[in-house]
C-alpha cells in the first residue's frame, strides 16, 4: 500500500478502526438491495454513508494520542495487500448484536490476508487490538433488530474493492463517520 493520508494532529476520535468503504456504485447497490429487504419492526435502514466492511476494529479512544495514532498509520504504510474482487450475496444477522448484514458468500483469501497482514503489523507496531470474534467481513444494512433474520442468498453486488480507509466515529453520534486514512491496495 501506499502511503496514508494523515489526520489532524489533535485527534479525540472516540473508536476506530480499519475498513473497506464501498465506491458510490456499490454503496447504491447496496442501498438499493437492502430497501428491498423485510425490515423487521423496531429496525431501521443503517444510513448509506456508514456502509463499511470492518477490517480490524482498534477500539475506543478519547483523547486518541498523537503517538498511538502514529503507530496506527505506521503499521498500515507497512502492509502491502492488491486489490481484489468481492461478491456481496448472502444475508443473515447477529442476534446479540442486533444487526442485519450483507456479506460475501465465499471469502475471498485476499480479504483474509489483508484482515492478518494489518493485524499483525498493528501488533508488531504496539498497537493494543481488542480481543474479538472470529473475521466474519459484512456489511452492517440494518440496525436494531429484535428478531433472527433468516439467512439467505441474493442477488451478488460485485464489489472491487481498492483501498484500506482508517474510521473514526463517535458511538450513538449522527455525524458521518470520519476518513482519517486512506490507503490504496496495489492493482492486481
Amino acid at each position: 500500500m501506499e502511503q496514508g493520508g494523515r489526520a489532524p494532529a489533535a485527534n479525540t476520535a472516540r473508536r476506530l478502526f480499519f475498513a473497506l468503504w464501498p465506491d458510490e456504485t456499490a454503496r447504491r447497490a447496496i442501498a438499493n438491495l437492502a430497501s428491498t429487504l423485510p425490515v423487521p419492526r423496531g429496525a431501521r435502514l443503517t444510513r448509506t454513508d456508514r456502509l463499511h466492511v470492518t477490517v480490524v476494529f482498534l477500539g475506543d479512544f478519547n483523547p486518541l494520542p498523537d503517538t498511538m495514532l502514529a503507530s496506527i498509520q505506521s503499521a498500515a504504510d507497512s502492509v502491502r495487500a492488491h486489490s481484489f474482487a468481492m461478491s456481496l450475496d448472502h444475508v443473515g444477522s447477529f442476534p446479540r448484536a442486533r444487526v442485519g448484514w450483507l456479506g460475501p458468500s465465499r471469502v475471498p483469501a485476499a480479504l483474509t490476508d489483508l484482515h492478518d497482514a494489518l493485524s499483525d503489523a498493528l501488533q508488531s507496531a504496539g498497537v493494543p487490538l481488542k480481543a474479538s470474534t472470529p473475521f466474519v467481513p459484512h456489511l452492517t444494512i440494518q440496525r436494531n433488530v429484535r428478531t433472527r433474520l433468516p439467512a439467505m442468498d441474493v442477488p451478488p453486488i460485485e464489489w472491487t474493492v481498492r483501498e484500506l480507509v482508517l474510521v473514526a466515529s463517535a458511538p450513538g453520534s449522527p455525524d458521518p463517520y470520519r476518513i482519517v486514512g486512506t490507503w490504496p491496495l496495489l492493482p492486481q
